[in-house]
């Protein structure tokens, strides 16, 4: 699944970046960056997952170890 399609899922269930890095007490940046692969963080692709109905390895299948 590319970054544009996480976006568009996520903001089709009303959220959005920035309210996802307030989950986490990061800045939207840091989303933005984990959302396009240029950053990781399990526990919020974990987040992000569970937000649109699939396993991680689904959104991010070469990150998921």
């Amino acid at each position: 699944m590319g970054a544009d399609e996480i976006i568009y899922k996520l903001k089709k269930k009303r959220y959005t970046q920035t309210m996802i890095a307030k989950m986490f007490g990061v800045s939207h940046v840091a989303v933005h960056q984990i959302i396009y692969g240029n950053s990781k963080s399990r526990r919020i692709q974990q987040k992000i997952a569970e937000i649109l109905g699939q396993e991680i390895e689904d959104i991010w299948p070469l990150n998921a170890a």
